[in-house]
């Protein structure tokens, strides 16, 4: 229960937020949701109708709502007291041969009486509310689809009967309704009560109107119960739990026990109370505040969503986020010298950065991460929790982007080197997505889930990432063939090579520097090293007679990295004709790359080379390196090792 109490704790100190409709997010009042409204209808204090309007883009609206009304479902779904869809809020709904939802069929009326009940004990309980008392006043004469008719909102057809679709091969000009909503029977209502002497407020964003509501809604809760999160026993208990939380799964639900048919918990209780109680005004408080901040600061891919915040609202630093959470240029860096390391560099910036959240963020501040996921389109799951002071979790965050750091090479900007930290989704995309059809793209959205799941505690708790994760980037880098954007490989690739620095980290004779390490001399460095000499040098012969075409390594990189001696041997034989290019053309470039290709192979063992054991990950951060270092020497005017030809 702690992580519930914790956002009890986080909605009382976020209480200046409520109701903010300027925010990323809405936080809503007590025992309120949120709807999508489609019309507005203006009355005077009389509840007479003056006008009404259609919002022809998405109109977020607050509005009251009761414990059922909130969770609602099924095929006689509860009114909300005040708005609703017109079912609801139109007394002459069937008159005009509105459809009602299936289980209202033999009572269309019922809909209607429903909200208009509410809505009268509601403004009886405070009958000095002129907004209220007018919107129950023009109900009650229940003209509301014909008022709307005769403002040109609704249409009729021949018979009278409204209008559900547009028909587009209609000459008439689509009424504005439809750009708002489909089926027109299923617009909403959002009411505004005009009167000269006060301020002219709809009634959704009029905070007397929500103080109404709650306190009326209180008082008719008069059970109390023990509440499982604030350890109370004279608290109403809820009865039902909202909905609305999860973006992707708007109808999933993370507490429910209306399973009474089932073993959800019979057998082991008699009512789903003795399972888990909590109070209403605990569930309002968890579940509003948790919807808040999914949609403020939370990252969602489908049904997925994970959320870290600080409970007191301070600003930290998003961990589903990579380097792009931050001003690029403190990360990018031209013509960096042989000896120098780019991840210092990289280091020394990202943490001045965290300094400033150091400064601001208390150590022992409560920060959380949480993850949810729909296991059903009304059922959702908690998939990942975890507490944190706030310098652990500035201190883990840093320690993630120190590991994977590895830097990324724009394929026409060749002289900008990007030090990047992929996000944990791009990660798994950079692996898994590339074009599918659409019978496994189901199959990989699950996938991408899956990864971003795993490597969530890498982030939060330090782990060390899946071993399996490290081989499948080595084996998706090394298909650049198969990437119909080379932008999207060199991001692979990148992707592939921090994640094998990153496995390897803790391993003290294993760290792996961005720049080329020319002592390094494993089989596998090696191997990846000579890839990349032969792809520059074949590059270059094809530049001298503008040919743009894929190179013999990047057609022959993924059977190198499994057979990689034989390969080599295919490889080499196939730079001939571009030597002699060279030799023609630029002949001191070809000598540079001949004495490359003879210094690298020299560092061999030979046993390790002539053995054909597949590469590691290890070869794609030679590569790398290297390619990166020949590109700075072929573009360097300047270059001892490799001058410009005439």
């Amino acid at each position: 229960m702690s992580w519930m109490q914790l956002l009890c704790a986080t909605y009382d100190n976020a209480e200046h937020k409520v109701g903010d409709y300027n925010d990323a997010a809405i936080l809503l009042p007590f025992f309120h949701t949120t709807m999508t409204c489609n019309i507005e209808v203006t009355l005077n204090e009389k509840g007479e109708f003056i006008q009404a309007n259609v919002f022809s883009r998405e109109k977020k609206i607050i509005i009251p709502c009761t414990e059922s009304s909130a969770g609602r479902s099924g095929k006689k779904p509860e009114s909300h007291p005040l708005s609703d869809k017109l079912q609801y809020v139109a007394g002459d709904f069937s008159r005009y041969g509105g459809e009602v939802t299936i289980g209202f069929n033999k009572n269309p009326e019922e809909p209607f009486q429903q909200l208009y009940t509410q809505l009268c004990k509601w403004s009886e309980a405070f009958p000095n509310n002129y907004k209220l008392r007018a919107v129950r006043l023009y109900l009650k004469e229940k003209r509301l689809i014909e008022n709307l008719v005769e403002s040109g909102i609704l249409i009729l057809d021949r018979d009278g009967k409204l209008i559900k679709e547009w028909d587009k091969e209609k000459k008439n000009p689509k009424p504005a309704i439809f750009d708002s909503i489909k089926n027109a029977q299923e617009a909403t209502v959002g009411w505004r009560v005009a009167i000269s002497s006060e301020p002219d407020t709809p009634l959704w964003k009029d905070k007397e109107i929500w103080d109404a509501w709650i306190n009326y809604y209180q008082s008719t809760k008069t059970l109390s119960g023990l509440c499982f999160i604030t350890g109370r026993s004279d608290s109403a208990p809820a009865k039902q739990h909202s909905k609305k939380i999860l973006l992707g799964a708007s109808n999933a639900k993370i507490i429910s026990s209306n399973d009474e048919g089932g073993f959800t918990f019979l057998g082991r209780f008699i009512t789903a109370d003795e399972a888990c109680s909590i109070s209403a005004d605990a569930s309002q408080k968890m579940h509003n505040t948790l919807s808040w901040l999914i949609g403020r600061q939370g990252y969602h891919n489908g049904t997925q969503n994970v959320v870290t915040w600080a409970v007191s609202l301070k600003v930290i630093p998003d961990p589903m986020k990579g380097t792009e959470q931050f001003d690029d240029d403190a990360y990018g860096y031209d013509n960096i010298d042989e000896d120098y390391n780019a991840g210092q560099a990289f280091g020394k910036a990202f943490s001045t950065r965290l300094a400033g959240y150091r400064k601001k963020l208390n150590s022992t501040e409560k920060i959380v991460a949480l993850a949810f996921d729909a296991a059903t389109s009304g059922r959702a799951a908690l998939t990942y929790y975890k507490e944190l002071t706030g310098s652990e979790f500035l201190d883990r965050l840093e320690r993630w982007y120190a590991r994977h750091e590895w830097f990324y090479q724009k394929p026409d900007e060749k002289q900008v080197l990007i030090i990047q930290v992929r996000s944990p989704e791009k990660i798994a995309k950079d692996i898994y997505e590339h074009k599918q059809d659409d019978d496994k793209k189901k199959k990989t959205d699950n996938i991408i889930h899956s990864v971003v799941q795993r490597l969530l505690p890498c982030i939060i708790e330090g782990r060390q990432v899946p071993f399996d994760l490290v081989i499948a980037s080595r084996n998706r880098a090394s298909m650049p063939m198969s990437f119909k954007n080379k932008e999207d490989w060199e991001n692979t690739l990148s992707t592939a090579c921090a994640l094998f620095k990153g496995y390897h980290f803790k391993n003290i004779q294993e760290k792996y520097s961005m720049s080329l390490d020319p002592n390094r001399t494993s089989r596998d460095y090696l191997f990846g090293r000579l890839l990349a000499v032969a792809e520059v040098l074949e590059k270059s012969a094809l530049e001298l007679a503008d040919e743009k075409r894929s190179t013999t390594a990047e057609r022959y990189m993924q059977q190198f990295a499994e057979r990689p001696y034989k390969t080599w041997r295919i490889i080499e034989l196939s730079l001939k004709p571009y030597m002699d290019r060279l030799q023609s053309n630029a002949p001191r470039l070809k000598y540079w790359f001949k004495d490359k290709l003879d210094e690298i192979q020299c560092l061999f063992n030979p046993d390790d080379f002539m053995r054909n054991e597949s590469l590691s990950g290890e070869f794609l951060l030679g590569y790398h390196c290297q390619r990166r270092k020949l590109f700075e020497k072929r573009n360097d005017d300047a270059s001892s090792d490799a001058p410009k030809e005439d």
